[in-house]
């Protein structure tokens, strides 16, 4: 993904039930680096690449990986 990419749920019944559970069950702060811009189906944006300090601190092997 890039920043200003788009993701959006299926419109199938289970998928949107799953999504919907996850969503009340986890109620977990949206990272400042995206952003909720639908409800029906569930969709979002990116609105910029996460940086490292946007990764929780107990990860320490991240490797530098770049999609060709």
């Amino acid at each position: 993904m890039k920043a200003g990419d788009t993701v959006t749920i299926k419109s199938r019944p289970r998928t949107l039930q799953l999504v919907k559970l996850n969503q009340q069950t986890h109620s977990a702060p949206i990272p400042d680096f995206l952003e909720i811009t639908g409800s029906e189906p569930p969709e979002g944006r990116l609105t910029r690449l996460p940086t490292r300090s946007d990764v929780d601190p107990r990860l320490t092997r991240i490797r530098n990986c770049k999609s060709s």
